[in-house]
């Protein structure tokens, strides 16, 4: 298995040989300077285009690597190659990269944490970019990501789940969720439902999902929602009154579509 060959194997031709070409030129004139150059030019080289996988190959990716490449575009793809190259034993490297990245770095650093090594390090990071009121590089921590499962603590994986719901996230793509129910979870979110009942609002189909292990508890709260809601919801909401929380069975439960 070799990660960057497998990173670099998602590219187009054309990104892929300029990733090559830098690989070559600064095998023996490596510097800090030449490693942002093409960090931060790898947009003008590789263009910002979605990448041309499938669904299988996102799967498979994932499977193997722990991150799913499915919002990822060819320049973050690309800046992923470069941080693994140069900067995965080089935390100086990152740390400067943080300090001063626009939005499409930020994005790839993110993207990119999984794979780096001591991922512990990074924690702190991880939660701050957490914090960013756009939602994409929330979004870059939060899915398809697997470090916030093995590495965040109890009470920040919860905050990172319930700003998910609240700020309308995808939550099928929250890598390992079934991993890290706590009962505390559960009723961080079951409070969050009950907010969003006394404000007539609507509530996202698959928060019952990350209730669902601890349905027992709130059977009362779980049998009032089925007696006025959707299609939709009342599978959900049966789902979750079995204790089942596998992926798969939640998998054609659409979010919230607001």
């Amino acid at each position: 298995m070799n990660l960057l060959a497998d990173i670099q194997a998602l590219l187009p031709s054309e990104a892929r040989d300029w990733i090559q070409k830098r690989f070559t030129t600064d095998a023996e004139t490596f510097s800090a300077r030449s490693f942002f150059i093409a960090f931060s030019s790898a947009v003008r080289f590789c263009g910002k285009n979605p990448l041309q996988i499938t669904s299988s190959q996102q799967h498979s990716f994932c499977n193997t690597h722990g991150a799913m490449p499915r919002l990822w575009r060819t320049d973050h793809t690309a800046r992923i190659c470069l941080l693994l190259q140069y900067a995965r034993n080089n935390p100086s490297l990152l740390e400067q990269l943080l300090a001063a990245a626009d939005l499409g770095e930020t994005e790839a650093i993110a993207y990119a944490l999984p794979f780096i090594t001591n991922d512990q390090h990074y924690t702190q990071h991880a939660h701050a970019l957490l914090r960013s009121n756009i939602q994409s590089v929330f979004e870059a921590i939060a899915l398809d990501n697997i470090f916030p499962a093995r590495y965040f603590d109890e009470n920040g994986w919860n905050q990172m789940v319930l700003k998910s719901f609240f700020i309308n996230s995808d939550t099928r793509y929250i890598l390992a969720s079934g991993q890290r129910h706590t009962p505390q979870l559960a009723a961080m979110l079951i409070d969050y439902t009950r907010e969003r009942d006394a404000a007539s609002r609507a509530i996202n189909p698959q928060i019952w999902k990350f209730i669902a292990p601890s349905a027992q508890t709130y059977t009362e709260h779980l049998h009032a929602h089925t007696k006025n809601c959707t299609t939709t919801e009342q599978q959900a909401l049966q789902l979750a009154l079995s204790g089942c929380s596998e992926d798969t069975a939640w998998a054609d439960i659409p979010p919230l579509d607001l």
